[in-house]
């Protein structure tokens, strides 16, 4: 998970190259806050259920999988939103200051674009919740 969300983390920031000052500030401050709060939750909530002391096959057995699947399934929903609102506000910016037949087909090109994302958030979401919900116990 950590892993994963330095990825989502990255991928915000390379969203943030070339915007104006004030808005790298805004959007980077709450992907960076979003990040160090995911974090700071997901390690509090391993200390919590004994994820450091116990095996892992344990700490399974002891449901803190899914006291962990109850902090990360918010934050998958922000981030995904959030980020797929960085996008969106890069290609209508790139769409809008462009001239022409251009402009309706980078429009276009975003719409399906947010229709694949969605499509992908989609299978995301159920492999999260099935790795964090296991339902073969």
């Amino acid at each position: 998970m950590v892993f994963a969300a330095s990825l989502y983390l990255a991928a915000g920031f390379s969203f943030l190259i070339g915007m104006k000052r004030d808005v790298k500030l805004k959007v980077g401050g709450i992907f960076t806050g979003l990040f160090l709060l995911f974090l700071s939750g997901v390690f509090l909530i391993r200390y919590k259920t004994g994820y450091y002391g116990l095996s892992e096959q344990e700490w399974l057995n002891k449901s803190g999988v899914t006291a962990l699947g109850d902090w990360v399934l918010p934050f998958y929903f922000i981030g995904s939103f959030l980020l797929l609102f960085l996008i969106d506000y890069r290609f209508f910016y790139v769409a809008f200051t462009s001239k022409g037949v251009s402009k309706w087909g980078l429009v276009c090109l975003t719409s399906l674009f947010n229709v694949l994302y969605l499509i992908g958030f989609a299978i995301c979401l159920a492999l999260v919740t099935v790795s964090l919900y296991p339902i073969w116990q």
